[in-house]
């Protein structure tokens, strides 16, 4: 299943913008700041190291131990340069002011906290992959057209194509164990 996951990365490289599954087409928004922009990746950067934190040591599969040590990675490194871009821009970075993050993530970890075994290892994978069916939306319909530093245009860029490789894992785990819904929550 590891090789699959892999193969799922890999073809979510090679996938086009707007062609996955479950994936909205941009559609017109009101524009946002650079620094929102760097706000938001930060803040759904850290609330994806928790969980996956949380899932490193808590999943019951190798696999998902694993993925859970590949997404904490590859959400430290951004959270990481998303805090030297902000610092070489000058910016500093803001949420939205009508996010409602923090209660939503607080209400997902409580709930990952009273699982364990294979459903622990479930809905965290579900968690996974709707933040990042929500991530991938939000940066492709706000982040993408908002951005104005080229610094910033390229980080996101980036940014999209590794969210789309972790929603590509998520995803083909989940369809190895038989689990076909989406229910994506729009992150705020």
């Amino acid at each position: 299943m590891l090789a699959s996951l892999i193969g799922a990365v890999t073809l979510a490289q090679l996938v086009p913008t707007g062609a996955l599954p479950n994936t909205r087409p941009a559609t017109a928004v009101h524009a946002v700041s650079d620094a929102e922009i760097l706000g938001a990746i930060n803040a759904r950067d850290a609330n994806l190291i928790e969980a996956c934190t949380m899932a490193r040591d808590k999943a019951s599969s190798t696999e998902v131990r694993a993925l859970a040590a590949q997404l904490l990675e590859s959400h430290q490194e951004s959270l990481t340069r998303g805090g030297e871009l902000a610092k070489e821009l000058q910016l500093s970075r803001e949420l939205p002011a009508d996010s409602a993050m923090a209660r939503t993530q607080l209400e997902s970890m409580d709930q990952l906290a009273l699982l364990s075994g294979a459903a622990f290892d479930r809905t965290f994978v579900e968690y996974v992959r709707d933040a990042h069916e929500a991530e991938v939306a939000k940066v492709t319909r706000v982040a993408v057209p908002s951005a104005r530093h080229p610094t910033i245009k390229a980080f996101v860029g980036g940014r999209l194509s590794a969210l789309r490789a972790h929603l590509a894992m998520a995803t083909t785990w989940l369809a190895e164990q038989g689990c076909h819904s989406t229910t994506a929550v729009e992150l705020p």
